[in-house]
C-alpha cells in the first residue's frame, strides 16, 4: 500500500513539475515585480534582496532539471554524460523534484508577500499617501 502512495506522490509532483517548467519563470517575474522598487525602507530593501536571491536559486533549479529532462528526451543513444536512469521512472523523479521546488517557491513567495504587506502597513508614509488619495 505504501508503494502505491509513494508512486502516486511522484506522479502528482511530476505533473506539478511539468507545469512548473513554464510557471516558475512567470511566477518569479511576478514576485520580483511586486516586491522590488516599492519602498525605501531598509526592511523593504532587505526583503527585496532576499526575493531576488530566492528567484535566482529557483530559476537555477528549474533550468537544471529542465535541461536534464531535455537531455533524456532528445538523446537516443545514452552516453555516460547523458545517462538518465534505468527507466522512464527516472524522468518522473526529475519532474517530481521540480514540482517540489515549485511548491516550496510558492510557499516562500506567499510568506514574503505577506511580510511585505506587513512592512508596508507599518510605514507611516504609506498611510499618509493613502489618506490623501
Amino acid at each position: 500500500m505504501s508503494g502505491s502512495i509513494q508512486q502516486d506522490l511522484v506522479f502528482l509532483l511530476g505533473f506539478i513539475g511539468l507545469g512548473a517548467v513554464g510557471l516558475l519563470p512567470y511566477r518569479s517575474w511576478r514576485l520580483l515585480q511586486s516586491l522590488l522598487g516599492r519602498g525605501q525602507r531598509i526592511s523593504q530593501k532587505a526583503l527585496s534582496a532576499l526575493a531576488l536571491v530566492i528567484v535566482v536559486a529557483v530559476l537555477g533549479a528549474d533550468i537544471d532539471v529542465a535541461s536534464r529532462i531535455h537531455q533524456c528526451l532528445t538523446h537516443q543513444y545514452m552516453t555516460d554524460s547523458a545517462y538518465c536512469g534505468p527507466s522512464v521512472g527516472s524522468g518522473w523523479i526529475y519532474l517530481s523534484m521540480l514540482g517540489a521546488v515549485y511548491l516550496a517557491f510558492e510557499l516562500v513567495s506567499h510568506l514574503m508577500q505577506r511580510a511585505h504587506q506587513a512592512v508596508r502597513s507599518d510605514d507611516p508614509m504609506d498611510k499618509a499617501v493613502s489618506t490623501r488619495l
